[in-house]
């Protein structure tokens, strides 16, 4: 099967909600198939040309490690690039924000959805490649990239690499490292004022998902905020439920389909289990919800 027709059978399977749980047989083999499909056009190609919820994309070819391209373009990454399209349909004017960006494949998705975005990585080695690949899709005048880390607080905060996998490194010792580390400290910014004025949200910030949303106003939701975000252990689920529940704000987690949880026994124990969306209620909210569970090819 060529990419290009695997990649229409992709683009159907994120169109069925029903069938997102990552413990799904459907998921795990079509998830399977995709990767090693995009891994051999990466090493044959060097890049791939995709065209994703009707926005053309240019990925490199780039190994981190343990992880590589492939893996940063799986079914569990193309969900949330289904969900940036029909919040920016909902909102064409909307600014997004990139936490933990990485070498920026969903800044770019958000960009050729979006009027501006924001992104955050702590990795400064990952600047080179990110500005390259914003280059090379022409949207390098939408986004900023900023070299700091986001947490709960401005100031310096300890900075922990993980060489053999680049995309696993944290700040504050909130994970534990494996493999070869580096350590340094880097300056942080508190998450309210890294989302200020956004409409869209993605946070993958390795065990600091907590301290990010614990700085995040009430009045930032009740401004319409839509937030991604993934659960790194256990111990983190009452506490984010208890404090987006606080607020009045909604969670809808990938390992139940989508659907709305009920108590934080429905959310993710590890981010293996997929993604979090949370939205305070509202009729345009409700809106982007609907159509993401319902409309198939938007």
């Amino acid at each position: 099967m060529s990419l290009a027709t695997l990649a229409e059978e992709v683009i159907e399977f994120l169109s069925s909600p029903a069938l997102h749980a990552t413990s799904s047989n459907a998921y795990r083999y079509l998830d399977e198939l995709w990767i090693e499909s995009l891994r051999a056009s990466f090493i044959l190609n060097r890049r791939i040309d995709l065209t994703l919820f009707h926005k053309k994309c240019i990925f490199p070819a780039v190994q981190q490690g343990a992880v590589d391209s492939a893996n940063l373009l799986s079914i569990f990454e193309l969900m949330l690039f289904r969900w940036y399209s029909i919040v920016a349909h909902h909102r064409p004017a909307c600014t997004a924000v990139d936490i933990g960006a990485n070498i920026g494949f969903h800044s770019l998705f958000m960009a050729k959805c979006c009027d501006n975005v924001m992104s955050y990585d702590a990795d400064d080695q990952h600047k080179s490649i990110f500005l390259r690949v914003m280059e090379a899709n022409n949207v390098s005048r939408k986004v900023l990239l900023n070299n700091c880390a986001v947490t709960d607080t401005a100031g310096i905060v300890r900075f922990t690499r993980v060489l053999d996998n680049p995309t696993a490194s944290y700040v504050d010792n909130l994970k534990q490292g494996y493999g070869p580390l580096e350590l340094s400290d880097v300056r942080s910014i508190p998450a309210h004022q890294a989302v200020s004025g956004s409409t869209l949200l993605k946070i993958d910030a390795e065990g600091s998902e907590f301290k990010i949303l614990s700085s995040i106003k009430k009045f930032q939701w009740l401004n319409g905020l839509i937030c991604f975000f993934e659960i790194s252990s256990p111990s983190n689920r009452r506490p984010i439920y208890d404090l987006l529940s606080s607020y009045g704000v909604n969670l809808y987690p990938q390992n139940i389909c989508w659907m709305q949880a009920s108590s934080c026994a429905d959310l993710p124990c590890t981010w293996r289990d997929g993604n979090c969306m949370a939205f305070l209620p509202s009729e345009i909210n409700m809106c982007i919800y609907h159509d993401f569970m319902n409309r198939p090819f938007i």
